[in-house]
């Protein structure tokens, strides 16, 4: 006999422009009235993550639906190579202080934890507590791409960027909040095998390398009970403007795995 229900976690991936897939996931989620008691998120599944656990994803979702076109993403990207990344990242904070009501971890509505990664002890970092946008600003900050993110000083001073470079799926966060079931979501199952062409490429690729050992070597310590993994092999980095088909293909692999889902319900 089951006494109580099993608490839900969902550890949602990283993959920049693929994050949009967390939404049609999420939904698909709510629409089979399966409860979510806890969110785990790195780099694009932070933010997301951020504003489900604020119960406002409406509100990054009609923003997300509103985009035309590659144009668009460039609005948000402030272009600063001397600040250690591509982009300082000040117009993304703009966007989440506009849009995302929460500042702080205990304003938020469930659970949630972000991953980043600390290159000054070269660790994973878990952000659970205390002002919310600096953390999320934290976990998608990309190297080379987004600036890092510097806090403390002296022993205690830390240099973080995303949370992907160690645990691009945060199945071990998820468990740490308290989730019974974990649903992870890989946005990055389906890479196409082709050889890198420019230096951004090239620098992508790398990334994506480490991502998937570790991505490996943590599913073996921290297997999910159910893995969803949308198929998004022609999205890249900054393809932020293919909202709605992200998002159906976060849909539609949610529906093929709600079946498994609910027999741990």
């Amino acid at each position: 006999m089951r006494f109580s229900q099993p608490r839900v976690g969902v550890a949602l991936g990283s993959g920049a422009a693929r994050g949009w897939a967390h939404i049609g996931i999420l939904r698909s989620l709510e629409r089979a009235n399966i409860p979510v008691h806890v969110v785990a998120g790195c780099s694009a599944g932070a933010v997301i993550g951020a504003y489900f656990a604020a119960q406002s994803l409406a509100s990054i979702e009609s923003f997300a639906v509103s985009y035309k076109g590659i144009r668009d993403t460039f609005r948000y990207m402030d272009f600063a190579p001397r600040s250690g990344g591509l982009v300082a990242g000040r117009k993304f904070l703009e966007f989440m202080e506009g849009s995302l009501t929460a500042r702080t971890f205990s304003d938020l509505k469930l659970p949630f934890g972000v991953i980043a990664t600390d290159l000054v002890h070269m660790e994973e970092v878990h952000i659970l507590e205390g002002p919310l946008l600096p953390a999320i600003r934290a976990s998608v900050a990309v190297p080379g791409f987004l600036s890092p993110l510097e806090t403390g000083t002296g022993k205690s001073k830390r240099q973080l960027v995303d949370g992907g470079l160690l645990n691009p799926v945060p199945v071990n966060l998820a468990r740490q909040l308290g989730a019974d079931i974990v649903i992870a979501v890989d946005l990055n199952s389906d890479k196409a095998a082709e050889p890198a062409k420019s230096m951004a490429e090239i620098m992508a690729r790398s990334v994506d390398t480490m991502r998937e050992r570790h991505k490996a070597l943590n599913f073996g310590t921290h297997p999910p009970d159910v893995l969803i993994e949308p198929v998004l092999p022609e999205f890249g980095f900054f393809d932020y403007h293919k909202t709605k088909e992200a998002i159906e293909r976060g849909q539609q692999a949610a529906a093929r795995m709600i079946p498994e889902i609910q027999k741990f319900l």
